[in-house]
């Protein structure tokens, strides 16, 4: 979590290239930062999105406390060390949204999932190009 504020004050220093050891790597322009940091948001919030639309009917959990819990399982499904976060995710949702019937829950987290896998194939892979292309132009 704290490579993010260093990131951010290296590229806002314009360090480049990154030391002397590694002349081939130059850090993204701010302007391509912040693309890409609004970008990770954006894709965040899709994702969270996604799983709420799954949610069933009867669940009552506002999106703001759904985002917070959402995004509180996939911090501790990366700091954990488990691969892929496997299990932590969706666990971390079974404890905190007791309202919803688990397997209800379990069923929306799985469908989510795959959505959320498709959503990030597609902006990790296309969606960085294209923002570099037009850094280029610019």
């Amino acid at each position: 979590m704290l490579a993010h504020p260093i990131y951010a004050g290296l590229v806002m220093v314009r360090v480049r290239p990154l030391g002397s050891w590694v002349s081939a790597f130059e850090l993204p322009s701010p302007r391509l930062t912040a693309i890409q940091y609004l970008l990770g948001v954006v894709e965040l919030l899709c994702a969270i999105a996604v799983l709420y639309v799954l949610l069933p009917p009867s669940a009552a959990v506002g999106f703001a406390a759904f985002a917070a819990v959402f995004i509180a399982a996939i911090a501790a499904g990366a700091l954990s060390g488990v691969p892929a976060g496997l299990g932590v995710f969706e666990s971390i949702l079974l404890v905190t949204l007791t309202d919803i019937p688990a397997e209800e829950l379990l069923d929306a987290a799985t469908r989510g999932v795959t959505q959320r896998n498709n959503s990030r194939l597609e902006l990790h892979h296309h969606v960085p190009h294209g923002a570099v292309v037009l850094e280029r132009v610019h």
